[in-house]
Order: C-alpha cells, then structure tokens, then sequence
C-alpha cells in the first residue's frame, strides 16, 4: 500500500481522492485549511489510515508543521503528494477582474503547488528508491490553452492554465 498527501481534502475532487484512496488501504493525509469545519472529512479520519492535518499552501509556516505532524506518522516519508488545493474566486471576466484578485487566486493556485512542492519534496525522496513517488497537480480543463471559449472565472483559468506548463 502507498503512503498519499491531499491538499484540498475538505470537499469536492479532495475529497473524493481520499475516499477512494483510503477504502483501497493506503494511508491518507488529508490535508485542509479548516479541516474542522468539514463534516464528511471528519467521519473519514475514523479510519486508521487517515490523518486529517490542517494546512494552509500559502503559508510557509503551516506548510512546515504540516510536514512535522505527517513524518511523526510517516517516518519513512510518503510517495505521492496530490496538489489539489485551489480558489476560484469570481466569474469574473479577465477585463472585470483586478490585479489583486488575480494575485490572490495565482497565491494559492501557483505560488502554493510550487511551494507545497518544495516543502514536502524530503518526505517523497525519504521513501526510498524501491518505491515510485510522485507529484501530482491537478488542473482543470478550463486551464487549457486553446479549445474553449469560456470568458468567465478568468483568473482561475490562467492560474490553471500556468499549472499546464
């Protein structure tokens, strides 16, 4: 069995990975801004292969106690890392929308894959050469670079888009 981190477990494609990986026997952190606040969460964390840790991606700081509390867990480090954790601020239009949120939604969206990549890349290389570790994005299909003609939700979708270089 393989040893997993999901950001953005609280709800939605997070979630569902969590659920999915952990009835296949693996072990899950689940990791959630306000893990508190998500109820289906919660009843998940029953399962003894379930770690529900509380983790802001845009915030050095909590990306470090993140990775305290999963190696008192995961000593041996983990083998894949799923950046899932992602906002979506508005449906607004590139025109519409301003530079801050803009730079709100790439904070989390970008800045926080890349840097929660970072932080947690010594637990993936701690697990050893016998295991395939991998890093995970998960992007959108309105990140795609051509084929859609979609103006809303702008700022999502370059900050997806970005996640497809």
């Amino acid at each position: 069995m393989s040893i997993y981190i999901v950001t953005g477990a609280s709800r939605g494609l997070g979630l569902e990975f969590v659920k999915q990986l952990s009835t296949k026997g693996n072990t899950v952190f689940a990791c959630a801004r306000n893990p508190d606040q998500a109820e289906e969460l919660k009843k998940l964390v029953d399962n003894k292969k379930v770690y529900s840790i509380k983790l802001d991606t845009t915030n050095e700081q909590s990306l470090k106690s993140a990775v305290d509390e999963i190696s008192k867990h995961a000593p041996n480090g983990v083998d894949v890392l799923i950046n899932n954790a992602g906002i979506a601020l508005s449906r607004k239009t590139i025109t519409e929308a301003g530079k801050d949120e803009l730079l709100k939604v790439f904070e989390t969206n970008v800045a926080g894959v890349v840097e929660t990549t970072n932080t947690f890349l010594p637990l993936l290389r701690k697990r050893g050469k016998e295991h395939t570790k991998k890093v995970v994005n998960i992007s959108s299909i309105l990140g795609s670079i051509g084929g859609i003609d979609v103006q809303e939700a702008a700022t999502y979708r370059v900050s997806k888009a970005a996640l497809n270089m």
